[in-house]
């Protein structure tokens, strides 16, 4: 139960740590268990991570593999993610957020991470 309490405030300090907005961006997963690749939408996105809309959910602790191109932005973000949160269509009302998963960039590097945070920190709105 610890184990789950400290990935749960990693992924929470992580959030506090990096500007997040509500933005809809398309991403490609990649993996050996997905036997190819499926595309999801963000709901929204930080420098630390991405939420995941979507009913087919992955588990907790499942690494992905992911890339996405930002609106009017020409290069490719290719990162690793961990999911660290899920939440069900019958948890949806209860974190006021659709069904989805709450993924952790583990991979970024110090390029993509700047590029990300100038973008966001260019788009309006925010959390």
């Amino acid at each position: 139960m610890d184990h789950q309490f400290n990935r749960n405030s990693e992924a929470r300090r992580a959030q506090r740590m990096c500007t997040r907005k509500r933005l809809r961006v398309r991403m490609v997963v990649r993996g050996a268990e997905i036997g190819g690749e499926l595309w999801f939408n963000s709901d929204d996105l930080s420098a630390g991570g991405v939420f995941l809309v979507s009913d087919f959910l992955f588990e907790k602790d499942s690494r992905l593999e992911m890339s996405f191109e930002l609106p009017g932005m020409d290069a490719t973000i290719q990162v690793v993610g961990r999911v660290v949160w899920v939440n069900t269509w019958m948890e949806e009302n209860a974190r006021q957020k659709p069904p989805g998963m709450g993924v952790m960039f583990e991979s970024l590097n110090d390029e993509q991470k700047q590029a990300l945070e100038c973008y966001l920190e260019s788009v309006e709105g925010g959390k």
